[in-house]
This record gives C-alpha cells, structure tokens and sequence, in this order.
C-alpha cells in the first residue's frame, strides 16, 4: 500500500509572478505542489486566500520573550514561515551559547529560521554585558546542511575563504559517493563583498547540483544503477599532473553529465538563457576556442539521454 500523503486545497490563488488572482485547485503530494487546476476565473469572496508565505526580514526572536519554536507556533498563524533573525539580544546575555540554543530551538518546528551572526556584542563599551563574542568565537563562513528525502540523506558543509589581495573568487567542490557526503569551498577577495554574494549564492546551488550528479554515478548507497559510471580516477591524476590537457576534464563521462546538470539548475534559477550559463563557465577556463568548440559538442551529443533542453 503506497504510504504517499496526497490531499487537494481550494481558494482563491494569489499569483504573484503574474500579479493575477483566481480560483483554483492545488494538489498536494507529499507536501509538494504536484499541480495546480484553475477552477474559476473571479475571485469567490467565500473562499480563502492562498499566497507563498512571508518571511520577516529582520527580527529580534528573543524580544518576543518567546524560545523560537514557540515563536513560530504564533507567527504561522498570520501566514509568516521564516525569519531572517538577529540573536544580538540573547547573545549580549549568554554569548555563542545563548545563538547555539536559539538555533537548536528553532530546528524542532518546520518553520524556517536564518539566524545570523550578532554584529557587535556588547552594543557599546559602555554596556554592562552578560558576554563579549568576538570574531574568534565566531565562523560565519561556514555552511553546514542535511537534506533528507524518503531515501536519501546527503550532507553539505560549504567554506568561505577570505584571500586578501587575490582579486577573483574561487570554487571548487567534491563529493564522497561512500558517505553522501558533499564538500564545496570558495575562496574570495573581500573587496568583491558583497558584490559577490549573488555569484557565491548562485554558485553554491550549481557545485551542490553538480555534485549530487556525481553522487549518483558511484557505488555507495546514493548511487543509481542507470547511472552508474566506470571509475576515472586515474585519468583525473593525470590532468591534475599536467600529463593530459585540462580540457580533458570536461570531456570525462562524468563531468560531462554533472555540468550539464548543474548548469541547467543555475540558468532555471537566475532565469538565463542554459547557453549564456554554459558558456560563460567554459569561457572562464583555461582552453581554447577549438577545445571549447570540441567539448560543446560532446555536451550537445549527451543532452537527450539526459532530457536537457538544448542550447
């Protein structure tokens, strides 16, 4: 017997993308929207309204003498689903403690909470402060999440870098089919900041749907059988010692299907053209315009067994 949770809502459905509101059904699958059913094309006053959620941009949870699991018990109740939060409060009081409570707290709800690292603690050196946090108490460059469906959990732990005078921003990822295990690492000029925190945010999901791709294609519990790809390791030793020409990489079986999957989420989400996307990347490396040109063809060879539009 399938254990999938399906139910319908009906109200009246703010499009805001469009700036459209009409009546519709919206079918529900395990708490995805599988898809949506316009039912009338007036609004029915008798109906509710059915909009994405708000996300308070800035507030102090704490001020609210609430812990944030109870917090989010009241606030989704006016249709709010997150918080970009700010533990300066709590923190000027229990110090990395106090944020690391606040943290653990808010995980026991679905409710979405973004707490960011306290500015300054205490406010002023006049205050009287329960505790000091200073930048050695602090790793605001880290980036650590679990995804988890049905079957399979995977593990992302994202580093940022600061490398003074370098003028660029660098990325560069990997992943451990054995563990689910996925590493991506920037390293950037903080002069680029925060010019650069939409390249390093856009990034991040390209290298992280990149490397689940490779996930897939080896023999630990995250693999997929259809997708299962032979070992190119010593291939890969031999482009990193300068053996083979770095275009090569782009040419392995695997790289091929990763950046084309990758890429493909990056220009959905930026909501660019999937050619801008790959070329942009391929011009950014160090090849010619004939190796491009060779590696552009393999890409376009394998976009159909990979159900990629074209570009």
């Amino acid at each position: 017997m399938s254990s999938i949770h399906t139910y319908s809502i009906t109200g009246n459905l703010v499009d805001i993308p469009n700036r459209h509101i009409y009546g519709a059904t919206l079918w529900i699958e395990d708490g995805h929207i599988k898809r949506i059913e316009a039912i009338s094309e007036p609004i029915n006053p008798a109906l509710p309204y059915i909009m994405p959620g708000f996300i308070d941009s800035h507030v102090h949870i704490e001020s609210s003498m609430l812990v944030p699991s109870e917090f989010a018990r009241l606030a989704v109740l006016h249709g709010t689903i997150g918080t970009i939060s700010d533990p300066h409060e709590i923190a000027n009081v229990c110090g990395v403690a106090g944020v690391e409570f606040m943290i653990e707290n808010g995980k026991q709800t679905p409710f979405k909470f973004f707490f960011g690292a306290p500015s300054c603690v205490p406010a002023t050196i006049f205050e009287t402060a329960g505790a000091e946090v200073n930048e050695n108490e602090v790793d605001a460059s880290r980036f650590e999440q679990t995804f988890e469906t049905d079957d399979l959990s995977i593990d992302v732990d994202a580093n940022l870098t600061f490398i003074p005078d370098s003028g660029k921003l660098k990325i560069d990822g990997g992943a451990d089919a054995e563990t689910g295990y996925i590493e991506v690492r920037f390293e950037i000029d903080p002069e680029k900041l925060p010019e650069f925190w939409e390249e390093i945010s856009m990034n991040l999901k390209d290298v992280i749907r990149h490397e689940i791709e490779h996930l897939t294609h080896g023999e630990g519990f995250t693999s997929n059988p259809a997708k299962t790809m032979d070992d190119d390791m010593f291939i890969r030793q031999m482009i990193d010692m300068e053996m083979l020409p770095k275009a090569d990489y782009f040419k392995l079986e695997k790289e091929i299907d990763a950046n084309l999957q990758g890429m493909y989420f990056r220009a959905k989400k930026e909501k660019r053209p999937f050619g801008d996307v790959i070329n942009t990347y391929l011009d950014a490396q160090d090849i010619t315009p004939e190796q491009k040109e060779e590696i552009l063809n393999l890409w376009r060879n394998r976009l159909p067994a990979l159900n990629l539009p074209k570009f």
